[in-house]
């Protein structure tokens, strides 16, 4: 089952790449020109914690599907012959 073509996954892709580039020059300015408080450290990191473990997670659970998907297309040309 095939979600999106490979001309659809790279428009994709370039799409977030500029949004993530726009985001990241905001951030960087932001932090450049007024300093985090202390009390924002905290919460911060536990951010940073959070988003990596749920990139882990999602990384893991598509790692998984791929050989799924990889076992269903050997069954099926297995099937097919």
């Amino acid at each position: 089952m095939i979600l999106f073509t490979s001309r659809q996954t790279g428009a994709l892709i370039s799409v977030q790449t500029a949004v993530a580039v726009g985001f990241a020059a905001v951030t960087i300015y932001l932090l450049r020109t007024s300093p985090l408080p202390a009390t924002m450290g905290g919460p911060f990191w536990f951010c940073v914690a959070t988003f990596m473990l749920l990139l882990v997670v999602l990384l893991m659970l598509r790692v998984n599907l791929g050989k799924r998907q990889a076992a269903l297309d050997e069954l099926y040309l297995a099937y097919e012959d």
